[in-house]
């Protein structure tokens, strides 16, 4: 029977005997490294490693390091000017001055409001109204604009292309300002036969009077209702919210005269005392002094400012 020592004897004469086997592969790895520790120290493999790691082994701060400035770095670019200079838009004193301003600042709500005001005043209301349109698109706050009014005005009254340019724009484009525009046009002598017909039916419309101020809506129904009588459902609101575009079609209904024997009767007796009437438009007027309205009692008188 073989001891634990004979076993352990027995094992070290077998490494014994593969010494030699295992020196030889030693021997052939260390003449692997030495052949590449000459290739390393070639002239050529050592440039080309230096210039591989440019900028990773220099010491902080030192040229191609990752700390250090490089040298082809940009200079900060200023952010490109949106707005024209106000002596730059005086200088636009040509159309062509004013296309190039334009050009060179397409959104600037003020060049477009000098371009919009230009073409108009050379008769150019076609350039005038889309220069409006592009406006108004850019700044909603250009449409309260009167010299902007002006425009869309003059356009409503020119040729059949540039009326359905400005009646669009009016019904769609120009908010609550749209309306105001179009019962402007209906109310006014100075606007022709068509394009006051094309702004009373658009007053109609579901859509401006969707857009329309509560103001407005009052005197657009005041407008529509012929019958006096029938005006007298619209008192409340007239007092809550109208403005002095209701008042042509309020005041006239104070009249207790008129009919009957020697004209001295009530025309209107279906509005009785007229109390309530009568505090609507002392309500509007104290609105259009910007004063508070006056209290709704018996005989009331407008507000003083």
């Amino acid at each position: 029977m073989t001891s634990a020592s004979d076993r352990f004897a027995a094992i070290g004469a077998g490494l014994g005997a593969r010494r030699p086997l295992f020196s030889g592969v030693g021997l052939g790895a260390a003449a692997i490294v030495a052949i590449a520790m000459v290739a390393v120290r070639s002239p050529e493999v050592l440039t080309a490693i230096e210039a591989d790691g440019a900028g990773v082994t220099p010491a902080s701060g030192e040229p191609g390091s990752p700390l250090a400035p490089s040298a082809s770095a940009a200079a900060p670019v200023a952010p490109k000017r949106t707005l024209a200079t106000p002596d730059e838009i005086d200088a636009a004193d040509t159309p062509q001055k004013l296309a190039a301003l334009a050009d060179a600042f397409p959104e600037d709500p003020a060049v477009l409001k000098r371009m919009a005001v230009s073409h108009a005043g050379q008769g150019d209301h076609s350039g005038a109204i889309r220069a409006v349109r592009k406006l108004v698109r850019i700044s909603s706050a250009a449409a309260s604009d009167e010299a902007v009014h002006q425009v869309v005005l003059r356009a409503a009254n020119g040729s059949p292309e540039v009326m359905e340019l400005a009646f669009e724009l009016m019904s769609e484009g120009m908010g609550t300002v749209g309306g105001d525009l179009l019962y402007t046009i209906v109310t006014t002598d100075k606007m022709g036969k068509l394009p006051r017909e094309r702004a009373e039916k658009l007053l109609g419309t579901e859509k401006v009077r969707a857009l329309a101020t509560p103001a407005l809506l009052v005197a657009i129904d005041l407008r529509g209702t012929k019958s006096g009588c029938e005006k007298k459902v619209l008192f409340p609101r007239a007092r809550d919210v109208a403005d002095a575009r209701s008042l042509p079609y309020l005041t006239p209904l104070l009249a207790t005269s008129g009919c009957g024997f020697l004209s001295t009767q009530d025309c209107l007796k279906c509005l009785g005392g007229r109390q309530d009437l009568r505090e609507a438009i002392s309500a509007i007027q104290g609105r259009e002094r910007g004063a508070k309205p006056a209290a709704s009692t018996s005989g009331s008188t407008p507000a003083k400012p």
